[in-house]
């Protein structure tokens, strides 16, 4: 799984861990915006096959709510180069996440949920299992 930390000049969770993501564009699909942050962030192509999950993004000092979807995407070949205005480094994990790096919050916990269900899933419209999709972990 990629992971970023953000730059502690952005204004919401400086200095945080994240797995990317970013705001739908008027007229975009939720497909369509994936494949469009993810580039924007790291320059890398990717292709969403399953929604993971809905959350709450409760903004800090503030009365709004922002709604999240995390969605689980096979990452194409290249090279990750980060958007430096957003992130500062990068890490591929596997599961169970890192605990020591500093996390939005919620993320982790999500993460923790999530990943042992990811790890025994077949790859969609596939007899593939996890352990032959490919993956390359780096830490």
């Amino acid at each position: 799984m990629l992971i970023a930390q953000r730059t502690h000049e952005r204004h919401l969770y400086p200095g945080k861990w994240e797995c990317g993501g970013g705001r739908v564009n008027d007229g975009e699909g939720f497909n369509d915006a994936v494949k469009r942050q993810i580039f924007e962030e790291f320059c890398i192509d990717v292709e969403p096959v399953d929604l993971l999950e809905t959350y709450e993004i409760h903004v800090s000092g503030q009365k709004r709510i922002i709604a999240g979807l995390r969605f689980l995407c096979i990452a194409g070949d290249g090279v990750v180069r980060l958007n430096q205005r957003e992130f500062t480094q990068y890490r591929w994990v596997t599961f169970p996440v890192p605990t020591d790096l500093d996390w939005i919050e919620g993320v982790k916990k999500i993460l923790d949920i999530i990943g042992p269900q990811l790890l025994t899933r077949k790859a969609p419209d596939s007899q593939r299992g996890p352990t032959s999709l490919p993956f390359q972990a780096v830490n």
